[in-house]
């Protein structure tokens, strides 16, 4: 566990036994391997966490080892992901991998220190393009929809408030309890959190659809 340049001062007088080469940890190797290692992770996780990968190598270097990183390289990297014209909330959510990546570096020990920790972005503008969908609208979409498929999708997104499409296209008929008026919806997002599932209420105007 000793500082590379210690141990081989010690060794080199004999005081400890020469550590035997490694390979270095490269900023790519690691990260591939963490990424696949995490069994936790949905497949839909690992390929958002993939993208950013790509984009931390292609900025600073698929061999650089982690150590060799700088805070300043992690703040142009974030206005690097500026220039690519990238949503507030893709940037927000990448510095946020970003970060945890850099976390699980330090946790090990293999970096000092994280570049990343002070490196954020707001996401904003969201608020912006948020609409509500009045009762009337949501009835002329459910008229337009070409078949029963897409009727209960729009009719479980609007009123029915799941997740679209990982709850949507989760949910099952015997799901539903006619009886008790209930319906227990999978929710894959947050299963992770200890909350894979949840019961709504079967609402009036989702059982003439289900």
């Amino acid at each position: 566990d000793l500082d590379a340049a210690l141990a081989d001062k010690l060794s080199t007088v004999g005081l400890i036994p020469r550590r035997a080469e490694r390979e270095p940890c490269t900023l790519k190797r690691f990260l591939e391997a963490y990424v696949d290692s995490r069994q936790d992770w949905k497949k839909s996780t690992k390929i958002q966490r993939t993208q950013v990968v790509g984009d931390l190598c292609e900025y600073l270097g698929a061999e650089r080892e982690p150590q060799t990183v700088t805070v300043a390289e992690a703040e142009n990297f974030k206005q690097w992901l500026i220039g690519r014209k990238l949503a507030s909330s893709t940037i927000h959510k990448r510095l946020q991998v970003a970060r945890g990546f850099f976390s699980v570096l330090k946790r090990r020990k293999l970096i000092a220190e994280n570049p990343f920790e002070c490196v954020r972005s707001a996401a904003i503008g969201l608020r912006d393009r948020q609409h509500f969908i009045s009762h009337s609208d949501t009835e002329k979409l459910i008229a337009a929809c070409p078949d029963i498929n897409w009727r209960a999708i729009v009719a479980l997104s609007r009123y029915g408030g799941l997740r679209c499409p990982s709850e949507v296209v989760s949910l099952k008929l015997t799901d539903i309890n006619w009886e008790t008026g209930r319906i227990v919806v999978t929710s894959p997002k947050t299963e992770h959190l200890g909350k894979g599932t949840r019961v709504i209420p079967l609402f009036p105007e989702l059982r003439p659809i289900l």
